[in-house]
């Protein structure tokens, strides 16, 4: 039983007339008969009765509508579904991402890929670059947002941006009257970091630039989350070193000053596994590369 014939019998059985149906499914008459009578030699009953001037469903008629409708209606949709998932129009994604996404770039991703793909679902997940790599090389996540560079021929990234790196301070800190402040001027202060072992990446670069200057950072306190770094400096407690993507939460109590060093930005990608290419993937992919784009001009155009 072709689901073409049950498209012509469906339509026939609800128009009761050959040529608004065959105008209905875009054919011909001769064919939509065809359909008709092809259908009912299959099933061994007449479907329709047929007038000079009308048309009317036979009881057989009449109960192979009643059955076959749902079914034709369900094998309609899942089509859709299909189609939709296989153009990335839908799907569900699984996303990790660094914390000073959550500020701009990722926002603005979803609500984009959102008026794209208006059925997608993504699960979102807040992870360190490390604690990424790991979920999705266990295939915990379908793509990360992450600190660059990453290892492993397995894995495919995409540059999104380059993050320049910036001092935190408290609102009354002596360098608050400072335009920028050079990692120099920072030798005496307590520092909070991320742990060590998280390898942050940018945390390397810091501990780095310090050394050529002729000092170790000194660490008052390694903290998990920018939430509790941000209510500490915010009290005094110390300074840090952030990307600048984290300055674009409003904190209260602290500040922030571009670093005079020539220090090198940490780069921000997107990552993914080789041997996975869901639709989805590419679409978000390809809209947090142009949305990382377009802060980056907009932030040129404001400097």
């Amino acid at each position: 039983m072709e689901l073409r014939h049950l498209h012509s019998f469906i339509a026939l059985s609800e128009e009761l007339h050959f040529g608004r149906a065959a105008e209905r499914l875009g054919i011909a008459q001769p064919p939509l008969s065809r359909h008709i009578q092809q259908l009912e030699t299959e099933i061994g009953a007449a479907l329709f009765v047929r007038g000079p001037r009308s048309v009317q469903l036979t009881l057989a008629g009449e109960e192979l509508l009643r059955r076959v409708r749902v079914h034709v209606e369900g094998i309609a949709l899942a089509a859709t579904a299909a189609r939709a998932i296989g153009t990335g129009a839908s799907g569900r994604l699984q996303v990790g991402f660094v914390s000073n996404l959550s500020y701009q770039l990722l926002p603005r991703t979803l609500a984009t890929v959102k008026e794209i793909a208006p059925l997608a679902v993504f699960d979102l997940h807040e992870m360190t670059t490390d604690v990424q790599l790991a979920a999705l090389r266990r295939g915990e996540i379908d793509v990360a947002l992450l600190v660059l560079p990453i290892e492993g021929a397995e894995l495919m990234q995409r540059l999104l941006f380059h993050d320049p790196l910036v001092a935190v301070m408290p609102e009354n800190h002596t360098l608050r009257a400072c335009a920028e402040v050079s990692v120099a001027q920072l030798r005496d202060e307590g520092f909070i970091m991320c742990p060590r072992y998280q390898r942050t990446g940018f945390q390397h670069v810091i501990f780095d630039r310090c050394e050529e200057i002729g000092f170790e950072p000194r660490v008052v306190q390694e903290v998990q989350g920018k939430t509790l770094l941000y209510e500490l400096v915010s009290r005094g407690v110390g300074i840090s070193i952030v990307p600048r993507s984290s300055s674009l939460a409003k904190r209260p109590g602290v500040i922030y000053r571009p670093l005079s060093d020539r220090i090198r930005p940490v780069d921000i990608g997107a990552v993914w596994r080789r041997d996975d290419d869901p639709p989805l993937r590419k679409v978000f992919v390809d809209t947090a590369v142009a949305a990382a784009r377009a802060d980056t001009e907009n932030a040129r155009a404001i400097a």
